[in-house]
């Protein structure tokens, strides 16, 4: 798992001491490293991996824009289109075809992201914060709102490296866990720390936060209805699943037990 970690301060200068003390207590993979970002009202950093020095730089930075994320895209048909074509986007990164697409479309890039994600894209000219959790959440990514702005990290022990309050158990979390029935998605196990919903965008600027659900899928009813037609139906989808799922230049392990 990558980690990252976003301090936004409306009223104030971030601290760079508090953002590496979120980044201290991410959970490392590669060499450990943090490349970090700083803006008037905003520092954000992502965790380095080694296995991607051969590429480019993962931190992606466009005119007034920058993201971080641990991410992986399924689906770049319709983000390129958003982007400027196939043409212009070719050889892009996941990352700056992002901040293009968002750039030229605004929030309305979302409908055409898929995959596992947990990215965070700070428009400085705005001064607007962008966090996206994937549409099952398989990427963890959690906030905490503060007196002067909000924070992000994709763990709850990096906001409490800086929180104001000290962490007590939410028990509402612990009760449903306990009792085999935590479904919220919106509460942690701390109280004051949230997470970003599954298919959901956090949007927050120095006036207004406002929750976007990108994606909620309808019933198809034009669903075949005898079982051999639907049989065919879903080994389509299935394979079409598995197919832009394993899209890549990576060796595919499969293991059946």
């Amino acid at each position: 798992m990558g980690s990252i970690a976003a301090i936004i301060d409306w009223r104030q200068a971030p601290r760079s001491e508090e953002l590496a003390a979120m980044t201290s207590r991410a959970a490392r993979r590669g060499n450990g490293a943090f490349l970090r970002r700083s803006f008037e009202s905003a520092q954000i950093a992502e965790a380095s991996d080694d296995r991607t020095r051969a590429d480019p730089p993962p931190f992606g930075i466009l005119d007034h824009l920058a993201i971080v994320g641990d991410l992986r895209l399924w689906n770049r048909e319709g983000l390129r289109a958003r982007a400027g074509g196939r043409k212009a986007t070719e050889g892009m990164t996941d990352r700056r075809l992002l901040l293009e697409a968002y750039r030229r479309t605004g929030i309305g890039f979302l409908d055409d992201v898929d995959g596992d994600y947990a990215f965070l894209i700070w428009d400085d000219k705005e001064r607007r914060v962008v966090a996206v959790r994937d549409r099952f959440g398989t990427k963890p990514l959690f906030f905490e709102e503060t007196p002067i702005g909000i924070r992000f990290a994709s763990e709850p022990k990096q906001l409490a490296a800086t929180s104001v309050r000290a962490m007590q158990p939410n028990a509402r979390s612990v009760a449903e866990y306990l009792d085999d029935h935590y479904t919220e998605t919106r509460y942690s196990f701390f109280d004051g720390i949230h997470r970003v919903r599954p298919a959901m965008a956090l949007v927050a600027d120095p006036h207004e936060r406002e929750e976007v659900r990108y994606w909620n899928p309808e019933p198809d009813r034009s669903m075949p209805v005898q079982p051999v037609d639907v049989a065919v139906e879903f080994r389509e989808r299935l394979t079409d699943a598995v197919r832009r799922r394993v899209a890549t230049s990576e060796s595919t392990v499969s293991h059946l037990s």
